[in-house]
């Protein structure tokens, strides 16, 4: 019997990322590049700009959080 997985092989997972260390955003997309299944779809330096743009990045699967933000 063959198992079922919700994601398939070739679904692309969209990430956003959110810190305001510019150096730190750098890194974590540096290891999104690493592997073909994670796109960069959209990256901000506070928690203001994103949540400003959420109603337009819905599409987002993952979003990578800095948890010591300065604005929040």
């Amino acid at each position: 019997m063959k198992e079922k997985t919700s994601l398939q092989a070739n679904t692309i997972i969209k990430v956003s990322i959110i810190d305001d260390e510019e150096s730190q955003r750098d890194y974590l997309k540096a290891i999104l590049k690493k592997d073909k299944r994670l796109k960069l779809y959209s990256e901000y330096e506070s928690a203001y700009s994103f949540l400003k743009d959420f109603k337009d990045i819905v599409n987002i699967d993952v979003c990578l959080i800095d948890v010591y933000l300065g604005d929040m």
